[in-house]
């Protein structure tokens, strides 16, 4: 059952896969503004954040199992639609119907995870469900690389995936078990016992947290290209293989996460902080592509450890009903965090110590991390005193 629920995660950030057929795209709608033929990309990015919003909703009247099943079939539909129709409209309207598919899954896939286990093995998975989406990400637009020299239409071939991972999931993953039971205490957590409410604001800050991370992590993704051309450390082609080294580190730790979650436990998250801006600080006095690659490197171990210890800590907080809306909260907060990280740089790089705004965006961005870090690094010396103090007794 294990693999079958992480399965679903493989084609969660995938969407963006068919962007290497964008250049023949522009050829074949060449009377169309470039923008109507780039929007075919980013368009599924809008209906994921509205159907992560809704899924939550829709999986308490239809179930879960259902509403994931459902996401499945209309991305299978949606995706592979535009290989046997090229009419702009179908096109654009498969697209949209893609992220809603997507949108359906992606707060399922991690709180069904936390709904049917608990403790150090919820951990484990919920780092590899990190590491499941990095690595389909990589496979599918692999796969779409090598359809491409077959026609633009056939890298749409790359979403037949579903069909396996639908039946994984539907016959091998059952309707999961819903209870109001309160967690017992941890590391993390001392209190052992009370009713935790339905609408525990964790969900909220911690969704919070995660718009702000996702704005500081999009900075190497956004602006590391423009930073190496800039300033002679390499070309917009080596900057791509230096993106390539820090989405392979971010699968890696997703797939280190639980092991690392059991020696820290409150810890993993100052410590991914800290990564965060140690990756920045080499980036910014980086003289070789090594340097730089490094610096890139943590960024993507940072983000994989981020995100999973605050799935995995948000969704042990709350009662088993509240789980997949804690986790639509925060998938909804991260994708708005996405979506404005273009701003958030803007305001990152119009102050600060460096010569330019370039250089300010990193270096603030390391600063927001340090400062970030040590505000949770104070709770978490607290929370192992008082669990420690608990335990004594």
């Amino acid at each position: 059952m294990k693999f079958s629920l992480l399965a679903i995660s493989l084609i969660l950030t995938s969407n963006t896969a068919i962007a290497a057929a964008l250049p023949m795209m522009l050829g074949y709608y060449k009377n169309m503004p470039q923008s109507s033929v780039e929007l075919l990309m980013t368009i599924p990015q809008a209906s994921v954040v509205v159907f992560i919003a809704l899924s939550t909703i829709i999986a308490k009247k239809f179930g879960e199992k259902r509403t994931v099943l459902a996401g499945l079939v209309i991305g299978l539909v949606a995706g592979v639609l535009p290989f046997f129709t090229a009419n702009y409209t179908a096109v654009l309207i498969s697209r949209v119907l893609l992220g809603v598919g997507f949108g359906l899954i992606n707060s399922l896939a991690v709180s069904m995870i936390s709904e049917f286990f608990s403790g150090d093995t919820a951990a484990t998975l919920i780092g590899f469900q990190s590491a499941f989406q990095g690595l389909g990400a990589a496979v599918l637009t692999f796969t779409a690389g090598q359809l491409l020299t077959t026609g633009w239409q056939h890298v749409f071939l790359v979403y037949l995936i579903m069909i396996p991972i639908i039946l994984l999931f539907g016959f091998f993953v059952p309707e999961p078990p819903h209870n109001d039971a309160p967690a017992p205490a941890t590391a993390d957590d001392p209190t052992p016992s009370g009713k935790k409410t339905a609408l525990n604001p964790i969900g909220v800050a911690y969704g919070l947290l995660a718009l702000v991370l996702c704005v500081v992590y999009m900075i190497v993704s956004v602006k590391l290209s423009e930073f190496m051309t800039s300033t002679g450390l390499g070309t917009a082609s080596q900057a791509s293989t230096v993106m390539s080294v820090m989405q392979l580190a971010n699968m890696a730790a997703g797939f280190v996460f639980g092991l690392l979650y059991k020696k820290l436990h409150a810890f993993t998250l100052p410590v991914a902080l800290f990564a965060t801006a140690a990756g920045f600080g080499l980036i910014l006095i980086a003289n070789n592509l090594f340097v730089v690659s490094i610096g890139a490197a943590l960024n993507g171990i940072s983000f994989a450890l981020w995100i999973s210890y605050i799935m995995n800590d948000a969704t042990r907080r709350v009662d088993q009903a509240a789980k997949s809306s804690t986790t639509a909260t925060i998938l909804f907060l991260a994708n708005i965090g996405n979506f404005v990280s273009p701003y958030g740089q803007r305001l990152l790089g119009a102050f600060g110590l460096g010569s330019n705004a370039l250089h300010n965006v990193f270096i603030n961005g390391a600063l927001l991390s340090l400062i970030l870090a040590v505000v949770f690094l104070l709770p978490a010396l607290k929370r192992t005193r008082a669990y420690r103090t608990a335990t004594s007794r």
